[in-house]
């Protein structure tokens, strides 16, 4: 059985041929032939400068590709968010979610928002969902495997070690507004953030990207801050992606969401 450094090292491999093949179409029958090309003569002398080069080309492609993929990865957990917020509705005698659910087996954001007209609507859903969200979990501190709940009014440490990412998500919000700070609090990792705001239909959509440590100056302050302030999010749940794209070195962060 491969290790996982085995099946890394592979993937790699297999993304600078893919890269060397889009981007140096000339070498790609070197790639195909395991090192030599089509006239059976050896070109080892170009293959360091060719993977120096492919490998720029794919960390010049990689950071787009993650920020795309950040999104959809936590679409899996917002939806499975969204069907407990649908079953809770309807205990909690929401009709607008409950006659959705009967014709469709899913319910829109309008719906979710005529229950927000009850005034006991979200804090009972929100009781609901934080015990529900316990269970599965077990709790919320730094050290909890896969996605960690995003509070307000709440202080949430983490430090994202070599390449290693944490996602954050919300229940549906309450409110329209949401301002998000991140805090640097140790370590000089290029690390981006991204934002993104989910529905109920599963659709989702990216609505804010910051860095940290992105050039020498930012490299240069000690501690640095970003905010994210959010618009329109009223009934959405909000996804928050941190993505280290340094090998060495971490990155230790604080981040606190207010609404």
């Amino acid at each position: 059985m491969k290790s996982g450094a085995d099946k890394c090292q592979r993937a790699t491999e297999e993304m600078l041929h893919i890269t060397i093949r889009n981007h140096c179409p000339a070498h790609s029958n070197f790639i195909q032939q395991g090192g030599i090309n089509v006239k059976g003569e050896r070109i080892m002398k170009g293959m360091k400068s060719m993977k120096v080069k492919a490998m720029a080309v794919l960390l010049t492609v990689l950071p787009g590709l993650t920020q795309a993929e950040t999104c959809q990865s936590a679409a899996k957990v917002a939806g499975d968010i969204f069907d407990k917020v649908g079953t809770e509705a309807i205990a909690l005698g929401c009709s607008a979610v409950k006659v959705a659910m009967g014709k469709e087996e899913t319910f829109g954001m309008n719906d979710l928002l005529e229950c927000y007209k009850d005034a006991s609507f979200y804090t009972n859903l929100a009781k609901s969902l934080n015990g529900w969200w316990n269970n599965q979990v077990a709790n919320n501190g730094s050290l909890t495997i896969g996605p960690r709940h995003l509070t307000i009014d709440t202080d949430l440490d983490g430090t994202l070690v070599s390449t290693s990412g944490r996602m954050f998500i919300s229940f549906p919000m309450e409110k329209d507004a949401v301002t998000i700070t991140i805090n640097e609090r140790d370590g000089k990792a290029k690390t981006s953030v991204v934002a993104c705001k989910h529905k109920p239909d599963g659709k989702w959509e990216e609505v804010a990207t910051r860095w940290f440590n992105d050039s020498n100056d930012q490299k240069g302050n000690k501690k640095e801050s970003r905010k994210i302030e959010l618009q329109g999010v009223k009934g959405y749940e909000v996804s928050l992606h941190l993505d280290s794209k340094a090998v060495l070195g971490d990155f230790a962060y604080t981040v606190r969401a207010k609404d």
